[in-house]
């Protein structure tokens, strides 16, 4: 079984950090490379985890326990994807890169958190996009 990540705890520093990567062009590169990654997972299933990534609280005292219980829900319904033999790796590999995420919003402030939420809005839109392209063929 392979076990790769896309998005290191290195890599997730330079994507969040708004002074390493002013631009974001790291951050939407990897928002549709992941969601290049994780093409075969059911595209309602990315926006429920959009959907609780949205309601954590832009409040600078709430906002690491809450990402912090975001990624164990999240963690626990990629477990449950990754009984399909077919996305097991891709689920893995998605649990790794937000993992990864996860741990450098802890060491980050809200302007972090605010990039985390841009991620996963650039994630579901390129996935949305190549699903529909997918389609067409």
């Amino acid at each position: 079984m392979e076990n790769k990540v896309l998005i290191s705890k290195e890599l997730s520093e330079k994507m969040l950090n708004p002074e390493k990567d002013p631009d974001g062009k790291l951050l939407f590169e990897y928002a549709k490379k992941l969601a290049e990654e994780v093409k075969s997972i059911n595209s309602n299933q990315i926006r429920k985890y959009f959907s609780e990534v949205k309601k954590i609280s832009m409040d600078e005292s709430k906002f690491k326990y809450e990402v912090k219980r975001f990624l164990a829900v999240f963690l626990y319904n990629i477990k449950k994807l990754s009984n399909y033999r077919s996305i097991i790796n891709q689920a893995e590999n998605f649990a790794n890169s937000m993992k990864n995420m996860v741990l450098t919003l802890d060491e980050g402030d809200i302007n972090y958190l605010k990039r985390f939420k841009d991620f996963w809005e650039a994630l579901v839109a390129y996935h949305k996009y190549l699903e529909t392209t997918n389609k067409r063929r």
